[in-house]
């Protein structure tokens, strides 16, 4: 039985947002079923808008951070642009068919990330 009650909606929202805390970084799979949402927490947030995803992840310790995005394969299919903390990289996919990029954060500064659809840059 959960005493914090209180906390209940932060935890469904994380569920939802398929929020999974790694040795290496953060495994992000969002299920809901809404165009545009966005959720914000000192630790992470995800938004997502017409046409892309971003994002930040925000620990207490300085390191180089994996972050792992599953969605639907329709889905992953549209994104081809990754942007990391500024800069670009190569969209990169797992064998699972997820999008997986790295990136850097120190206390204060949080790695923060973008992927967007195919198209213009």
């Amino acid at each position: 039985m959960n005493m914090h009650s209180h906390s209940n909606q932060l935890y469904s929202a994380a569920k939802l947002l398929g929020v999974e805390f790694t040795e290496k970084g953060l495994i992000l799979a969002p299920t809901l079923p809404l165009d545009v949402y966005s959720f914000d927490s000192p630790l992470v947030g995800i938004k997502k808008s017409s046409g892309q995803y971003e994002g930040w992840y925000a620990p207490l310790v300085a390191g180089t951070w994996t972050v792992t995005v599953r969605l639907p394969a329709a889905e992953a299919e549209r994104l081809g642009h990754v942007e990391v903390n500024g800069s670009k990289q190569a969209l990169r996919r797992t064998a699972e068919g997820a999008i997986e990029f790295k990136g850097e954060s120190v206390p204060g500064r949080p790695l923060r990330w973008s992927l967007r659809a195919h198209g213009p840059a």
